[in-house]
């Protein structure tokens, strides 16, 4: 069921499915590729939209051939300053039941306020060969971002058959009056397929003045669970957003770049100039990541994961010319029995040193490496569990650095309370 424009809470024809959703091994079964923008649907472009698509879409009494439900999902703002929407389509399994099938699903997304600036989306999902007995219904996800104001999506979905299912629902979202300070880093309708992680970012070129900022930037990835063998999706998306965010601050002259993992005691990848972002090959450098397994020369080696991590701060801080070094990370306990292993504030760390470490609402009591590392150096620490956050610590990071550059200092900058 979904809401129809008038309000009124609609069930798509065909029968209702009754059985409770999903078996195990399920993403095996049907994979939902994601979406792509096409371009050629624009308001600037011609209309290469079958017409029988786009006669379902714009007419409010479309048939729909295909028993299936559409929910669509409340928007989330995240750390990229877009509202994270989509939806998810229920399907019983004997409607797609036979040797195999491909559902192609369109749909557009019209700003209210810029009607001209429609977005055209398409999702392929290939469906593998399905037991006519075959009981349960099957969930596909479908995700887009968008930016504040008032939508409407007109949806529709077709198989093999040309049979075909339609929807059609409105979407409205802003930001309350706390977080109205940060409306410039969010963008005002409009409407995109959610982008790859790591997708290629846009070269970004800033007006190189006396008071531009030069920063280095450290990442750590770990997974939250010392046993676990990789790096949780979430947390790769909140640093890459921040990444995303700093590198487009006009304020921010020149950056480098260290993403390192202290349980694999690890540099993962470096970039000197981050006038383009190169995630693509961030992206390709985890492949080389090897968590879980234990190398016998770090069983041999006198450094443990609080030694190396002191040692790739302490490294940054002493490079010239350097502003300021940032320091991202998720909160990871320590190794069992190792707290001991924080060293001492490095000679000539004279430049301001921030830690933005993400709190997933979960770490609470949660005491990490780097707060400590990052309090005997005396850095500032920030908690960041939500896009208010990141807002306020990244402006107070700024005013900080450009305080320091403006003013002789004999050291770095000492925390006044946790922020």
């Amino acid at each position: 069921m979904f809401k129809n424009d008038t309000g009124r809470r609609v069930r798509l024809r065909g029968r209702a499915p009754g059985f409770v959703v999903l078996v195990a091994g399920l993403a095996c079964a049907i994979g939902a590729r994601g979406q792509t923008l096409m371009p050629e649907l624009s308001f600037r472009g011609g209309a290469r939209l079958l017409q029988p698509d786009l006669a379902a879409l714009e007419s409010p009494k479309s048939t729909n051939e295909f028993p299936c439900v559409v929910v669509p999902s409340k928007p989330e703002l995240g750390l990229d300053f877009m509202f994270h929407t989509g939806y998810e389509i229920q399907i019983p399994f004997h409607e797609l039941a036979g040797d195999g099938n491909t559902l192609t699903v369109v749909y557009r997304v019209i700003p209210q306020d810029h009607p001209n600036g429609s977005a055209y989306m398409v999702q392929k999902i290939p469906v593998p060969p399905i037991e006519w007995d075959r009981q349960g219904v099957v969930k596909i996800p479908g995700k887009f971002d968008i930016g504040e104001g008032k939508y409407h999506v007109d949806w529709l979905m077709r198989d093999q058959d040309e049979r075909v299912c339609v929807a059609s629902w409105n979407l409205e979202t802003h930001l309350n009056p706390k977080d109205s300070r940060f409306r410039p880093w969010v963008p005002q309708a409009l409407a995109q397929p959610r982008a790859p992680l790591f997708e290629e970012g846009v070269p970004v070129s800033h007006e190189r003045r006396s008071d531009s900022l030069n920063i280095a930037i450290i990442a750590r990835i770990d997974p939250r669970d010392p046993a676990s063998p990789q790096v949780d999706i979430r947390d790769l998306e909140s640093i890459v957003a921040t990444l995303r965010q700093i590198v487009r601050d006009p304020r921010v002259a020149t950056s480098s770049l260290v993403i390192f993992s202290s349980a694999a005691e690890q540099i993962v990848y470096q970039q000197e100039d981050l006038e383009q972002l190169d995630l693509p090959a961030f992206g390709e450098a985890l492949k080389s990541l090897k968590l879980g397994i234990v190398d016998a020369r770090r069983i041999s080696s006198r450094v443990g994961p609080a030694e190396f991590t002191t040692g790739v701060i302490e490294e940054q801080m002493q490079k010239q010319p350097r502003d300021a070094v940032i320091v991202l990370s998720h909160k990871v306990p320590w190794e069992s029995g190792k707290p001991h292993e924080i060293a001492v504030p490095p000679a000539g760390a004279e430049r301001p040193l921030f830690h933005l470490t993400y709190d997933s609402g979960k770490d609470l009591w949660t005491r990490d490496p780097i707060s400590n590392i990052v309090k005997r150096l005396r850095g500032v620490e920030y908690t960041i569990k939500n896009p208010r956050d990141l807002f306020d610590a990244w402006s107070d990071v700024v005013s900080r650095i450009l305080r320091a550059k403006s003013v002789p200092q004999v050291g770095p900058p000492r925390a006044s309370g946790g922020l």
